[in-house]
């Protein structure tokens, strides 16, 4: 069976059903068995083409269209005898139609054939070759100047004359070149020419006009304060134009109008002869502007300002001894086109005090109110003041003073010093030695009587003269107010002291001759 199907022969059926044979035991009867096969058949892919050439030519000779080519595509299925090799049948795609191809349009030509067309081609029919024939006709053609910035036409040249020849005007070959280099002077741009500037020539198609148009628009020239050759009011926008009345620049182009400075300016004032100068900061043509002139009417259009806005950087405020000021700095403000100088005002306040006050809060009789320091680092601060040394009085609280509102006294309250010759609530006298102790029983006013020899060269000693309270409290005011000072106080308070002493001696030894 392998070997059948090796040769092209396809298995139908097979009664042995491929199984190992094996002998029966009757001899009367031979066993019979049949193998099926038929012709097995294969396929093959089969094509063809009709091909078609479109050939265009001109009566006069000018270029024609291109020429076309298409074509059209059978497949085709052949049945072939596997064992016999033959082929035993054959199919085609069904007749087919080349697409209709419309003679392409040529300005002044007309084709002979406004559509080639082809129907009903079999696979076997021979390549088609179809000739289309232009022939030419008379033309005019016009060249129209457009105004694209107000949509109008500026002139229209129209010209007339033989097929395929070249447009002449006045005797002479059109071009647009000279009437463009004219509307350039009066201030236009070309846009577009679709002539591209070159010669023109008639094409042969008379049902149909040859329209070319030349674009133009207004140009514009723009002036900004930075020129490097700046126009004045009163010069031509469009120097090459003959024309006396062409457009001229107005009074907007001046600098003045295009650009402005800012200035910040801090002014300071409240302390007297040292009030600082004012200082001023100025941005040159910090806001600018540009003026866009139309070349052709010679209207003028102002843009905007360059920016909105400029700040200013913030500056240190000078330090014035004994003033002080709200703020650390100052400026650091905005100028505006508008508002294009602006002024930050700092004021100077004398700083406050330290007063010295008695118990009842009463300035204390001879001080002076102690003024702040200013920082010497910050103008806005001082630093913290030193509670004053004021003879005869202990401030209640001798921390240095930190005041919150550097222009405001601070007042400071003292308790009263007890000065030499006062008697206190105890019967003591302050400024005198102590007595010894005495028995209970002992007046308290007695005194030791001791005899004292007093040499005779010895004057006999003047009366002490006693400080009074109200003495000792002057002296204390008029001491300087340092702690060596108020030593020296002590040491004369002492002094008056022993004094007193020796005067009441002296009394005491002159009573005692007397007697």
């Amino acid at each position: 069976m392998d070997d059948y199907k090796n040769k092209g022969y396809e298995l139908v059926s097979d009664s042995t059903d491929g199984k190992q044979l094996t002998f029966d035991s009757d001899s009367s009867v031979d066993q019979h068995f049949v193998v099926h096969l038929k012709h097995g058949t294969s396929t093959k892919q089969i094509s063809d083409d009709v091909n078609r050439t479109i050939n265009y030519t001109m009566s006069d000779g000018s270029k024609a269209p291109a020429q076309v080519k298409d074509s059209i595509h059978f497949s085709g299925t052949q049945t072939i005898d596997k064992v016999t090799k033959k082929v035993t049948n054959t199919t085609w795609d069904p007749n087919k139609d080349f697409k209709d191809v419309t003679s392409p349009a040529v300005k002044g030509y007309t084709p002979n054939r406004k559509v080639v067309s082809d129907k009903n081609i079999a696979h076997d029919h021979a390549d088609i070759v179809e000739n289309v024939v232009y022939t030419p006709e008379i033309q005019k053609l016009d060249v129209t100047y457009h105004d694209d910035t107000t949509n109008t036409d500026l002139k229209k040249d129209e010209i007339s004359g033989d097929s395929n020849s070249v447009a002449s005007k006045d005797g002479t070959p059109y071009t647009t070149g000279s009437s463009i280099d004219d509307y350039k002077n009066k201030g236009y741009e070309l846009v577009s020419d679709s002539t591209d500037g070159k010669q023109l020539t008639f094409d042969s198609d008379s049902s149909v006009d040859q329209h070319f148009v030349v674009h133009l628009k207004h140009g514009t020239v723009t002036v900004t304060p930075d020129d490097k050759n700046p126009v004045e009011p009163g010069d031509k926008i469009n120097p090459n134009d003959p024309d006396p009345n062409s457009p001229k620049y107005q009074d907007d182009v001046k600098h003045d109008n295009l650009a402005k400075d800012a200035k910040q300016t801090i002014h300071y004032e409240g302390a007297g002869t040292d009030t600082p100068a004012d200082n001023v900061t100025t941005q040159k043509d910090a806001f600018t502007r540009t003026v866009t002139y139309d070349k052709v009417t010679g209207k003028s259009t102002t843009s905007k300002w360059s920016k909105t806005k400029t700040t200013f950087d913030k500056v240190d405020n000078p330090v014035v001894k004994g003033y002080t000021t709200k703020n650390k700095q100052a400026g650091g403000l905005t100028a505006t086109p508008e508002d294009p100088e602006v002024t930050d005002t700092v004021v100077y306040t004398p700083n406050g005090s330290i007063v010295p006050v008695d118990p009842n809060g009463n300035p204390i009789p001879g001080t002076h109110p102690v003024p702040y320091e200013t920082d010497p680092t910050d103008p806005t601060k001082v630093v913290d003041g030193k509670v004053p040394e004021v003879p005869g009085w202990t401030p209640k609280n001798g921390a240095p003073v930190k005041p919150s509102d550097p222009t405001k006294d601070t007042e400071v309250p003292y308790d009263h010093t007890m000065t030499p010759g006062e008697t206190t609530a105890t019967g003591k006298v302050e400024g005198l030695p102590e007595k010894p102790a005495k028995s209970a029983k002992a007046p308290a006013e007695k005194l030791v009587k001791t005899p004292v020899k007093a040499p005779k060269t010895v004057k006999t000693a003047e009366p002490a003269k006693t400080i009074s309270i109200k003495e000792s409290a002057q002296a204390q005011d008029q001491l300087p107010q340092t702690g060596e000072d108020n030593s020296k106080a002590a040491f004369g308070l002492g002094l008056a002291s022993i004094l007193g002493g020796i005067g009441i001696l002296g009394a005491f030894k002159r009573k005692k001759k007397e007697n």
